[in-house]
């Protein structure tokens, strides 16, 4: 689980933004400046949950759920193996507010079959469009 997540946003023309957010999992708070929010237990940062997906059991047809939070909202990712073809298994998650009262998202993830799970491709639809982020090089 996460106990601290740091983001550094660039746009062109712009001053640096930077966020940072820790995560104190044993009283289930994460505080950006001063700025707090209660979380779920074992909540994951955006990019930890990818690190997470990374070390589950994909077999077909398994479902798990991870706790997220971003934008200072709790959200539920529920992860279903939707296939596994020539050594790659394709994930469907979506994405819930907490409180489900909304879905915000579906994402695929395409993660290779092997001992590293790297997540060569990932898809995503959420209200701001279409998000892709593909694997395109490993040093």
């Amino acid at each position: 689980y996460s106990l601290r997540y740091v983001e550094k946003i660039f746009l062109p023309d712009k001053e640096v933004e930077t966020k940072e957010i820790t995560y104190d999992q044993k009283n289930l708070i994460m505080t950006r400046g001063n700025f707090k929010r209660k979380i779920l237990p074992n909540t994951q940062d955006p990019l930890s949950a990818i690190f997470y997906l990374r070390t589950q059991d994909f077999d077909i047809s398994k479902s798990f759920s991870i706790n997220t939070i971003t934008k200072e909202e709790n959200y539920g990712i529920n992860i279903n193996v939707i296939k596994k073809s020539d050594g790659i298994f394709l994930l469907k998650s979506t994405v819930e507010r907490q409180d489900k009262t909304r879905q915000v998202g579906t994402f695929y993830f395409w993660i290779t079959d092997d001992l590293r799970r790297l997540p060569i491709l990932i898809k995503g639809w959420t209200k701001a469009g279409l998000i892709t982020a593909r694997l395109v090089e490993i040093r």
